[in-house]
């Protein structure tokens, strides 16, 4: 599994293929969810920086330096999806449920 498939398993966002444009969540369809009949949503550009500024203003100010810094680690062998991925999931345990939520909102998009 990759990290951006780790990722959505986190967040729990997955989208049914038989029933375009629900998420399984919505999907009221019984079968789609038994047997697993889903697909992980694309990781847009859009998404990507969302989850930038996210991340820099987490602590209540726009701060892309502390951002730059933090991801440099991450960056450095992975594409840079992979690294963002990776970042999410690595603070994922630390995160309140309203920043949970937020990730999840941003993914869902």
């Amino acid at each position: 599994m990759n990290e951006i498939e780790k990722m959505h398993e986190n967040t729990g966002i997955r989208i049914c293929k038989r029933k375009q444009g629900f998420t399984l969540k919505d999907c009221t369809d019984r079968e789609c969810k038994e047997c697993g009949y889903y697909e992980m949503p694309p990781f847009t550009t859009e998404k990507q920086i969302e989850l930038i500024k996210w991340i820099a203003n987490r602590k209540g100010y726009s701060d892309y330096e502390y951002f730059g810094n933090l991801f440099d680690d991450y960056v450095q062998f992975r594409e840079f999806d992979e690294a963002l991925a990776r970042l999410v999931n690595d603070i994922w345990q630390d995160l309140t449920d309203q920043e949970k939520e937020k990730i999840k909102k941003i993914l869902n998009v």
